[in-house]
């Protein structure tokens, strides 16, 4: 991934290149302005730039996504836990982790990620013993990897 200082350059690069193209006039023989010569060293320039940019960003998917955010459990009844969180951008599915203990939580379920980033993710967690305080953490999963835990959230089944 490119660092800040890289980014900058780039735009400053970018920035004299343009500059380099000089009034927005067309370039003719006769006209001031811009001659073919710097129209078509500021182009060169311009396309350098912008591939520097394209190889140095990286693409989401090479980008370990954030832990998701607001997330709740609730008890459903006869055992049965409901869980929802804010979707996190790059994810493909979802790590559920769940203990009876506060930190030691493991993975239970794997979700997949909603087609539409803006739909709320749910699951819900069945066969649970009734009566019993369950601690709940998730985490967002793509290629690149997994993101922190979320909160942890406590429930009682």
């Amino acid at each position: 991934m490119t660092s800040l200082a890289n980014l900058t350059l780039a735009v400053t690069n970018l920035t004299t290149a343009v500059a380099l193209i000089g009034p927005q006039q067309p370039v003719t023989g006769t006209d001031p302005g811009a001659t073919a010569a710097q129209v078509n060293a500021a182009a060169a320039a311009i396309a350098a730039q912008t591939a520097i940019l394209t190889a140095d960003v990286a693409p989401a998917s090479n980008v370990i996504p954030i832990a998701p955010a607001s997330f709740t459990a609730v008890s459903a009844g006869s055992g049965n836990v409901s869980l929802s969180f804010t979707p996190s951008a790059g994810a493909t599915s979802y790590n559920v982790k769940r203990s009876t203990a506060a930190g030691t939580e493991a993975n239970v379920a794997s979700v997949p990620a909603p087609a539409a980033t803006t739909a709320t993710v749910t699951f819900t967690d069945s066969g649970l013993s009734v009566s019993t305080v369950y601690f709940y953490e998730v985490t967002a999963v793509n290629a690149a990897g997994e993101s922190p835990v979320s909160l942890e959230v406590t429930v009682t089944a």
